[in-house]
């Protein structure tokens, strides 16, 4: 049987050989086989696809169309049959069985498979498991905690499309000033210590005060002749109705 080595697979997320489960009556069954990329298997929060490879039987296809192939609940418990043309169909969710995979992403438990019998997915010695990614989502941003830049915070939230989510951004509008250096606004930014002040209802330069030295005086033209009362001024970014300068 062929297999697509282009496929996606998450499998072995730390390389550290955690991609095997054990078959009594036919070895190890390798759900990495090409390790950092190629054909594999891919756990999805719907199903598991791709291909293991077994020394002794050849690829085993985890997405048959017939029985509609590996599927997951979502909540890491899987159902449904792989199939290999030299073992037939491996149940997910035998009686007596059964495999899921914790928050962790270490698959436990055991498949059924119709003619190699029982398949352990994890054992301390000899020490063998399969993990993929962790399906904890901390944030709920649909992105694993293992993948995730920022666990503790939305990674689609990302003001100056820097790629680090604002939660963890310490210079979120990208102005290359932060928080913590004195940018009183670092979601804008034309906001930050060393800005020019502006005439804008804005503290843009971050010293606490707002439009100073940069107002113009106004002066109140109550007849309207165009000269303003020296005694009646005040101080605007724009000119108010009834005053001249």
């Amino acid at each position: 049987m062929g297999v697509d080595a282009s496929f996606a697979e998450n499998i072995d997320p730390y390389n550290d050989g955690s991609q095997y489960a054990y078959g009594e009556n036919v070895g190890f069954l390798n759900f990495e086989p090409d390790d950092n990329g190629g054909s594999g298997a891919e756990v999805t929060s719907s199903r598991v696809t791709g291909y293991v490879w077994q020394e002794n039987a050849d690829w085993i296809n985890l997405s048959p169309s017939n029985y509609g192939g590996v599927l997951n609940d979502g909540n890491g418990n899987l159902s449904g049959y792989a199939w290999g043309e030299n073992v037939g169909w491996i149940n997910f969710n035998p009686t007596g069985g059964g495999v899921t995979i914790d928050e962790n992403g270490n698959f436990n438990g055991y498949a059924w498979g119709e003619n190699i019998g029982w398949i352990h997915f994890q054992n301390q010695n000899p020490a063998y498991k399969v993990q993929t990614e962790g399906l904890q989502d901390s944030d709920g941003d649909g992105v694993p905690d293992v993948r995730d830049v920022c666990p503790g915070f939305d990674d689609k939230v990302d003001t100056d499309g820097d790629g680090i989510p604002d939660g963890c951004d310490s210079d979120k509008d990208g102005d290359t000033y932060t928080s913590a250096g004195g940018d009183c606004n670092d979601l804008d930014a034309a906001v930050h210590p060393f800005a020019t002040e502006i005439c804008d209802g804005v503290d843009n330069n971050c010293d606490g005060q707002i439009d100073e030295n940069v107002k113009t005086t106004y002066y109140r033209d109550a007849d309207g002749d165009g000269y303003g009362d020296p005694n009646t001024i005040t101080e605007n970014c724009t000119q108010p109705s009834g005053y001249v300068t």
